[in-house]
């Protein structure tokens, strides 16, 4: 049939009669139309079917000028006008239009929802069961060589349908349908993009193997240009981005975020955290540029074809997003891999088994047939030069200069920007980094330097990128650009990773403040789910710079930025906050902890299998969570310590100055007490590694931060000040412990030793001079830590008096006036002179011998 059609059509092109009626009733005048025949034959069909033929006519109908026009014009090329305005619009572009249908062959799973319980259903794939049945008995040898053969499949029709779409640019006319059918499709598809899809709401759009189809070929159609150093790309015109010709981007969020669309991600129940970071972003800078650099963007006339394929493919990978295809898929393996834990508890032969291993292949064949497409190294490969190209057009219209930071004041241009253009390249390396980290060891040293330029630039000015989410993902990727071993999913040591931060002039120049500055914004980012998105954010933080500061460049960095009194109040305040998460993660694991204990004594107890099934579900649940919860504490508080360790070796200074050396030494010494001190009994729990509890290395990176700020001569007042957890005998407990479990050598014992020695010697001092002083008059005490007050101020905000290492060190963690909590800063509080002098003077009294008296 398929030849006898083709003949037919060559010669009905080459008689004359290509725009004739007999070719137009031929191809779409009815149902028995090629066309409609053509889509109902290839709608049956699935990735492993002989599709070949179809594909032939296909490219027949394309290299027709008079078959294509008869096309275009009929209701089997686009979706009609009415259906547009209809939610399935997404779905019959799919199913009802001659290209739609041959872009929906894919071996991706689709989904359904249950109608009573709204819960989602994988549906099974036919090229799953075709090819992908009992997978989950095969060896991981014979799983790659089926997904190889059905990926050749898949290239077969990328291939065809790349060609096809190819001819149709060359006309002029047809290029034009063409791009409009581009952009109908994704904007039927939009409701995919946008949060909580498929999870909280659906709406019936393409399915994601058509999506991903369609992100293929326009990609392998921008490969000519995607070089950046290619004067191809010179020829990518930004307005396109403010023109509304083939897609309406009026309601996407700016890079440069107007106030409106920073609300969309803060928490309006919050009034104090939004005035925080609202007075944040107003200090963003950026700079004036000239009135008539500022003005709107004036869209061009027209578009060549390359900024129309170039937009258009980010827009594509926009409505796809891949990146949350892969969190779908990564559910997927949670599953199967759960499913596979409850196959093994199951006897052999039950019926209960059967069940399972039904499910396990389910599963295994979704699984599978995700891996296909997501994986595939050829779209992988063309995704990051897509990425790569779309970073270096962004320092072109960010007008970066050749050193790339500073960046000057954002253009206009600039301004008008959506996010996604940011987002899909920080997108792809995450999608990549993630799961073949594997690829990025082999990228060039180029294109790793072009990548991290521009993590660099980006993250680092608040003032081209406002939403610090974003901000936050860019660092991100900095993270994932850290060398691993095998285990993390490399296979060359890191191969060109390896030197990358070392060799890399921008980062050695620029990550450090960076990183510290990011650490401090993250803080206060006005969004409801703050509190727990910064612990996220500056886990990523702190293994970046614990792996970056291994290197003397990095390491001056630190102690520049510690020392500049341009930024020595940054990074006072980037440690204060290590101090609060330290202290947060500790106290809120150990509550755990004893839950835990409390939790395994029941559980231990010969009456506890007695008691009803709903009573032990509930508790061991209990458990689990609180394990969790311990879990995560720990591994925070241990980010945390390793990085006070390294830098209290380098820069220990602002950890005991008079800013920080009372919540420095109180927080250490909590720890240590807890650990070490009387009650460490009360945390002892059964398999504590399973909760990442380690008390071993806690005491041992705790008291090894104790000794090296021990070098600091204003330590050791500090410490003996907290009269709450300094104990001697804790202390002293802490050198037999180190000792007994080998975690230090004898010389570290024995600074320890001596340090603990001074400790008292500097208590027995103290007690004395204190006993001079006596009660202290109500006037003098500190309203919040009730010692007399050494350097009084006023808040002007509450016209309460407060000693100013103590009002500063809360203000270092929230800038509100902790008595209305109004906005309060450090430069705003007014020195006391005349009670400062009052109160020396009564101290001095004392000291002399004089009676207590009133003031």
């Amino acid at each position: 049939f398929f030849p006898a059609l083709i003949a037919e059509l060559r010669s009905m092109s080459l008689t004359g009669y290509a725009s004739g009626t007999c070719l137009q009733s031929l191809l779409v005048g009815h149902r028995e139309s090629v066309v409609p025949l053509l889509i109902k034959e290839v709608i049956k069909l699935n990735l492993v079917d002989p599709f070949h033929g179809h594909f032939a006519v296909l490219q027949e109908l394309g290299s027709s000028k008079g078959a294509m026009e008869a096309v275009l014009k009929s209701m089997f090329w686009e979706t009609p006008l009415p259906m547009e305005r209809l939610q399935g619009a997404g779905v019959a572009t799919e199913k009802a239009t001659l290209l739609g249908v041959f872009l929906r062959l894919s071996s991706i799973p689709e989904t359904s929802r249950d109608p009573t319980t709204r819960d989602v259903i994988m549906m099974r794939h036919p090229v799953g069961e075709a090819c992908f049945a009992d997978m989950h008995r095969k060896s991981r040898q014979e799983v790659d060589i089926a997904i190889d053969s059905v990926r050749v499949q898949l290239h077969a029709v990328q291939d065809c349908l790349t060609i096809f779409v190819r001819g149709m640019l060359k006309d002029p006319t047809h290029q034009d349908k063409m791009f409009s059918w581009v952009a109908s499709a994704l904007r039927f598809s939009e409701a995919r993009k946008k949060e909580g899809f498929g999870r909280y709401f659906s709406s019936p759009t393409s399915s994601v193997g058509f999506l991903f189809n369609l992100f293929t070929v326009m990609l392998r159609l921008c490969k000519p240009f995607l070089d950046p150093d290619d004067k191809k790309s010179l020829k990518i015109d930004g307005s396109w981005l403010v023109s509304d010709h083939r897609v309406d981007l009026r309601k996407e969020t700016r890079v440069v975020s107007t106030e409106n669309e920073v609300a969309s991600w803060m928490d309006v129940r919050n009034q104090a955290r939004i005035q925080q970071f609202q007075q944040v972003t107003a200090t963003a800078g950026g700079g004036k540029r000239k009135a008539d650099e500022s003005e709107k963007v004036v869209a061009s006339e027209s578009f060549g074809t390359i900024s129309e394929l170039f937009f258009l493919t980010l827009r594509a990978q926009q409505v796809l997003a891949p990146a949350k295809v892969a969190k779908e898929m990564q559910k997927l393996s949670e599953q199967l891999y759960h499913a596979n834990r409850a196959l093994d508890t199951l006897e052999q032969g039950s019926e209960e088994r059967e069940k399972a291993e039904e499910e396990v292949a389910g599963l295994m064949e979704s699984r599978i047939g995700y891996d296909v497409v997501l994986f595939d190294p050829v779209m992988l490969e063309d995704m990051l030069a897509l990425a790569r190209l779309t970073a270096r057009w962004l320092f072109r219209v960010a007008e970066a200069p050749p050193s790339i930071m500073p960046l000057p004041p954002p253009s206009a241009l600039f301004k008008s920007l959506p996010e996604f253009c940011i987002e899909n390249v920080v997108d792809t390396l995450t999608l990549v980094a993630q799961n073949i980290p594997s690829v990025l060891e082999t990228l060039p040293v180029t294109t790793l330097h072009d990548f991290l330029n521009f993590v660099m630039a980006f993250s680092s000015s608040k003032a081209h990128v406002k939403n610090p989410y974003l901000r936050g993902k860019l660092l991100q990727v900095a993270c994932f650009m850290i060398p691993g071993d095998r285990r993390q999913g490399f296979e060359f040591g890191g191969g060109n990773l390896s030197g990358l931060f070392q060799e890399h002039e921008v980062s050695r120049h620029h990550l450090v403040p960076s990183l510290i500055n990011f650490y401090i914004d993250v803080e206060v980012t006005g969004g409801h789910n703050q509190f727990y998105d910064k612990f996220i954010y500056r886990n990523h933080m702190a293994k970046i710079l614990l792996y970056v500061c291994q290197f003397p460049a990095y390491l001056e960095s630190v102690e520049k930025f510690s020392k500049d009194p341009n930024t020595r109040d940054t990074f006072i305040r980037f440690v204060t906050m290590m101090l609060n998460d330290a202290n947060y993660c500790f106290q809120e694991a150990m509550l755990k902890l004893t839950e835990i204990r409390k939790a395994q004594h029941e559980m231990a107890l010969p009456e506890y299998a007695a008691r009803p099934v709903e009573e032990r579900t509930a508790l061991e649940e209990t458990l689990s969570q609180d394990g969790n919860h311990t879990k995560w504490g720990l591994q925070q508080l241990k980010d945390v310590l390793n990085m006070m360790q390294m830098l209290t070796g380098h820069v220990g200074a602002p950890f005991v100055g008079r800013e920080l050396g009372d919540q420095t030494a109180e927080m250490l010494l909590y720890l240590i007490d807890k650990i070490a001190g009387p009650k460490c009994i009360e945390l002892k729990v059964t398999d504590p590694e399973k909760f990442a509890f380690k008390p071993k290395e806690l005491l041992s990176l705790t008291s090894d931060i104790f000794l090296k700020l021990a070098a600091h001569k204003e330590f050791g007042a500090v410490v003996i000040r907290d009269g709450r957890s300094y104990k001697p005998e804790v202390l002293k407990k802490v050198v037999h412990l180190n000792r007994s479990f080998g975690l230090q050598d004898e010389a570290w014992l024995n600074k320890f030793d001596k340090f603990r020695k001074e400790l008292e010697a500097l208590e027995a001092g103290q007690t004395e001079a204190d006993q001079q002083l006596g009660e202290i008059p109500d006037d003098f005490q500190d309203p919040i830590s009730a010692d007399i007050m050494r350097d009084p101020v006023r808040l002007p905000t509450s016209g309460q008096f407060c000693d100013r290492k103590t009002i500063e060190r809360i203000l270092l963690s929230d800038e509100t006036d902790p008595f209305n909590r109004m906005r309060l800063t450090v430069d705003m509080l007014e020195p006391a002179e005349e009670l400062k002098a009052k109160i020396e003077a009564w101290i001095t009294s004392r000291r002399n011998g004089a009676p207590q008296a009133a003031p």
